[in-house]
């Protein structure tokens, strides 16, 4: 269902915008380059979905 969802979105985006009904080259181009090859990632704190971890068991 939620495939289905993003598809919907991404098909009504498609048309309501002014343009071509596909995306083209010049759409990726707007989005930067991507980081060299080797580029070290930033290090992303835990979610935090408030449960605690279940208690050890002995």
């Amino acid at each position: 269902m939620l495939t289905v969802a993003n598809l919907t979105v991404l098909e009504t985006w498609l048309t309501e915008r002014t343009g071509p009904d596909e995306l083209t080259d010049a759409d990726f181009d707007a989005t930067g380059p991507l980081p060299p090859l080797g580029t070290p990632r930033i290090a992303l704190p835990e979610a935090d979905n408030g449960r605690h971890p279940p208690p050890r068991s002995r």
